[in-house]
């Protein structure tokens, strides 16, 4: 692959934008597992220039968020997570504070609807690429949000959840539950109810049958 990345990049993109496209995503992934990090940097720099449109760079997005972080840049891995999001129509801009925390319960629990956990285990999937991207990029940037604005990270796992009941269900963004449940639990003392989102999140990951994911899910779940 890396062979293949290096022939005369400039005719591979005029010619075979597809393939061309696809060599460099899987180089990356590659990349990311084996610790050449010079050798992504400068692959996801390439694709940022020939690429047609945000959904072909999706994949380049999420692998820069990971080789900023990989090293301990969380403040450069996060803005890139939030310039991805305001290119995507979903800036993460947060004002901390109880007004705005109040707010955002109000605004989640109107598209709640009020219904329980157990209501929302049918909840459409999602195979939009930029709506599973958008989630994918919350749950990635919720850690990040945690040490970079702490202060603002329940404002991100409540946008989350009206993210997964607005747009539907990508595996990605059933870790949203979860999330929200050590919310409930941690942040307003309601137990029961975040246990109940926690079993939701391992209920829609086994029925989406993403056992890669299975794990992160299952660790913050059984915190709670």
């Amino acid at each position: 692959l890396m062979r293949a990345a290096r022939q005369a990049s400039e005719k591979a993109w005029s010619g075979h934008y597809r393939l061309r496209l696809e060599v460099m995503h899987e180089l990356h992934r590659l990349c990311l597992i084996l610790g050449e990090h010079e050798e992504l940097s400068q692959g996801l720099d390439e694709v940022a220039v020939h690429s047609r449109g945000l959904v072909d760079e999706i994949p380049a997005w999420i692998a820069r968020i990971r080789l900023l972080n990989a090293p301990g840049q969380v403040r450069q891995a996060y803005r890139v997570a939030q310039d991805f999001l305001e290119r995507a129509g979903r800036p993460m801009n947060f004002a901390g504070g109880g007004r705005s925390l109040g707010a955002a319960l109000m605004r989640t629990r109107w598209v709640r609807r009020g219904r329980a956990p157990e209501a929302r285990r049918d909840l459409p999937e999602t195979r939009d690429p930029l709506l599973c991207a958008i989630q994918e990029v919350q749950t990635l940037s919720a850690p990040l949000q945690a040490r970079v604005q702490p202060e603002t990270l329940p404002l991100g796992i409540l946008r989350a959840v009206r993210c997964l009941l607005e747009d539907g269900l990508p595996a990605e963004g059933a870790q949203a539950w979860t999330g929200f449940g050590l919310l409930l639990c941690r942040g307003l003392g309601q137990v029961e109810l975040g246990i109940r989102f926690a079993d939701l999140a391992l209920f829609q990951v086994r029925r989406l049958q993403r056992p890669d994911i299975w794990p992160r899910v299952a660790l913050l779940a059984y915190l709670m």
